[in-house]
């Protein structure tokens, strides 16, 4: 019987077969060297440190994390102690993609200059910035790539076999575009780091025409830069889900009036996108022999509702709201943590423990409930979900 420990955060461990591994859990936080005794594998997210601090006196031979970023492991040590590692790339692209969408139609003036022809500049061409890149491309819209690491390996043609190999733009080209949306791994000491790369020089380069999202790493920006610009005259409108020095966020940038929508790093929390990072690890678990190959089954009354009919004066923003209201989660974040007296810490680490599992509209077959009293709202509505296909 093999014997995981979880974060009490990950998604659908109530699936994991009885017969097969005996389940514990803790929060993220919480899980120290001690909490290993006699645990064979380990599951966490992106709050757990794990390093040779925490595993050097156990005897865990697999670690997996329900995440694509991979900060918090040192895959070194891993490898040099022999264990296996699984990570959960890709699981949650399309959940971040949605929370991209759902951001440009709340806001509503940059969905409209992207649909008037505005460049959509894409920082990181991983898994969600192909994502988005794709339901651009669908939509319509134009879009600039930056991410030199992966233009170099291009243009070597290093690339991986079967993929396209998109055109590539400058960093002042990406700072002409009207919308910005930053989906790069966090990364140091290469030749092309994204660790403080919207730093003072790219700050003064945008202004109030723009609209920036980050839901990637909050140190991909300089945050001392980013505080000056918001004290200029004119500065980018922000969509903010990640932060400098997570859970001791500075929370008075919150109060800033350039950032339009403020979250708790949770844009890849779709519970659709949790189940695949549960369905990753597990199947980990089997590559390596730990357990048998038993594909997981979970509850299915947390499946997506097989079909989603939209009404004929129903819009994009309508249907998606329908699935996921952003300005609750900006608001909810707002309240908790500019509060009179408010400690930051636990209260924005409560909000992602305490996340309400969104669904994603990509899982969903949709159709036009009359499409002979079909609108315009109701077709930019079905094209925004022919996209997401």
């Amino acid at each position: 019987m093999i014997r995981l420990l979880a974060d009490e955060n990950i998604a659908g461990l109530d699936a994991l077969p009885p017969s097969s591994v005996s389940v514990s859990t803790l929060p993220g936080r919480s899980i120290q060297a001690h909490s290993l005794d006699g645990i064979d594998a380990l599951w966490v997210r992106s709050v757990t440190q794990v390093d040779k601090n925490l595993l050097a006196k156990a005897r865990v031979s697999y670690v997996g994390t329900a995440t694509a970023g991979l900060e918090h492991i040192d895959r070194d040590y891993l490898e040099s102690t022999g264990t296996h590692f699984c990570a959960a790339p890709g699981s949650n692209a399309n959940a971040v993609v949605e929370y991209v969408l759902a951001a440009l139609l709340e806001l509503g003036k940059p969905w409209q200059t992207l649909e008037q022809g505005e460049r959509l500049g894409i920082v990181g061409y991983g898994h969600v910035g192909k994502r988005l890149k794709s339901v651009a491309d669908k939509l319509g819209w134009r879009v600039s790539l930056y991410d030199p690491p992966v233009a170099a390996e291009v243009a070597a043609g290093v690339a991986a076999k079967g993929e396209e190999s998109p055109a590539f733009c400058s960093l002042d080209e990406l700072l002409s575009c009207a919308v910005i949306s930053v989906h790069c791994s966090l990364t140091h000491g290469v030749a092309h780091p994204s660790f403080r790369l919207f730093d003072e020089n790219v700050w003064s380069c945008l202004d109030a025409h723009q609209t920036l999202i980050n839901a990637s790493r909050g140190e991909v920006f300089d945050w001392s830069a980013l505080r000056q610009h918001l004290a200029t005259d004119s500065p980018a409108n922000l969509v903010l889900d990640v932060w400098e020095n997570e859970p001791g966020i500075d929370a008075t940038v919150l109060q800033a009036s350039a950032v339009k929508i403020a979250t708790p790093h949770i844009a890849g929390y779709s519970l659709d996108a949790k189940l695949e990072a549960t369905r990753m690890l597990w199947e980990g678990m089997g590559n390596v022999g730990m357990v048998p190959p038993i594909p997981l089954s979970f509850d299915q009354s947390s499946e997506p509702q097989p079909n989603e009919q939209i009404a004929p004066t129903q819009s994009a923003n309508e249907l998606i709201q329908r699935y996921y209201r952003i300005r609750d989660d900006d608001q909810e974040m707002r309240s908790r943590l500019l509060e009179p007296r408010s400690d930051v810490c636990p209260a924005f680490d409560s909000l992602r423990r305490n996340y309400p599992l969104r669904r994603e509209l990509a899982k969903l077959e949709v159709s036009l409930f009359d499409r002979h009293r079909s609108s315009s709202l109701a077709g930019e509505a079905l094209r925004l979900c022919e996209a997401l296909r």
